[in-house]
């Protein structure tokens, strides 16, 4: 059997067992109580659960008992690229929701990641992909396509910067560099610089560069102290390459539906409170990694303006060739690309 049949049937089995242990949604009359089923592919206590774990201590204060919640945390259930699936098929209710780990089924949604030097503010970050899924109706739609209610809330990370084992003080010296990193859409970016991407999650990244099957690593400074990733590349390019917002909170679609409008407004009344709280406790962790990173001797090194400026001078339109690579399967690659430069002040 193939590696997506054993998937497929393991969710039909885990989504009978859980529709064992209480009501449909979609059986509830309105008023009636409600049951959640939360699920998170990370540790509850991890930042990136953060989101998730907010929503459900938010959801907890505006139903009280009358909203019963169980909650799946640290992959219990289902593992991160299931869980598009999982939440659409109805596996579980709701949960921590990632565009990164299901770019061929939602094409449109990491479309910040094709915006090397954006802007670094992950408020904004978070303000302006909120506003594009208010805007751009396909954004929603590729969502809905997977049974995927509009989500609760837009999670950023810090911006993605460089870790490695040897110093690598310019991304001029990446090439001929494994790096590794998560998010496929970063492929084009490395290629043209002459490294050679590998692509992993970053639960990944430290055994990987133990192993020296990558020289360096793209990820979140929060993220790379997660995993302690500095123990083993202890050199860190402090250059913002880039700031996406690729976290959320997403529900069912017949779930959603099912529920009544005030119910409805609860929960993303709830959804908007999660956020509020993920973003300082974002910012917290960043600085808290920042200290502790210096405390253990990592090298920084940091770019000048103009270096950066000049070597984003020699890159290729990344969004534009995406938006026309959009655009020919006939997605709105353009209309999302001149959105996100419209609310950002992004260079395509």
């Amino acid at each position: 059997m193939s590696s997506r049949g054993a998937i497929t049937l393991a969710l039909a089995a885990a989504a009978l067992a859980l529709a064992a242990c209480g009501p449909d949604a979609a059986s509830r009359a309105a008023g009636d109580p409600l049951e959640l089923r939360l699920v998170s592919q990370f540790p509850r206590q991890s930042i990136l659960a953060a989101p998730t774990r907010f929503v459900e201590e938010e959801l907890a204060r505006r139903f009280g008992e009358r909203l019963r919640i169980r909650a799946f945390y640290g992959g219990a259930l289902v593992t991160p690229e299931e869980q598009l699936a999982a939440i659409g098929r109805g596996v579980a209710d709701a949960g921590t929701g990632f565009w990164i780990y299901a770019p061929g089924r939602l094409p449109l949604g990491g479309f910040e990641y094709r915006f090397v030097l954006n802007d670094p503010d992950v408020r904004a970050q978070a303000a302006v992909k909120r506003r594009m899924f208010e805007t751009i109706p396909a954004l929603g739609a590729e969502l809905a396509a997977a049974n995927v209610a509009p989500p609760l809330v837009f999670a950023p990370l810090s911006p993605y910067l460089l870790l490695s084992r040897e110093p690598i003080r310019s991304l001029d010296e990446v090439r001929g560099k494994r790096v590794g990193f998560t998010p496929v859409e970063y492929v084009p970016l490395f290629r043209s610089l002459g490294a050679v991407p590998v692509l992993s999650p970053a639960s990944e990244f430290y055994e990987r560069l133990g192993l020296g099957v990558v020289d360096a690593v793209l990820v979140s400074v929060e993220i790379l102290y997660l995993f302690r990733l500095h123990e083993l590349a202890p050199h860190l390019l402090d250059l913002a390459l880039n700031t996406p917002t690729p976290g959320s909170v997403w529900v069912n679609l017949d779930y959603w539906n099912a529920l009544a409008p005030d119910e409805r407004a609860r929960f993303a009344d709830a959804g908007r409170a999660a956020e509020a709280r993920y973003l300082d406790l974002l910012e917290q962790e960043v600085r808290r990694a920042r200290a502790a990173l210096l405390a253990a001797g990592v090298s920084v090194s940091r770019p000048s303006d103009a270096s950066i400026r000049a070597w984003a001078s020699r890159l290729p339109p990344f969004a534009r060739e995406w938006a026309a690579a959009m655009d020919a399967r006939g997605l709105p690659g353009s209309a999302v690309v001149d959105a996100y430069v419209a609310l950002s002040g992004a260079t395509p």
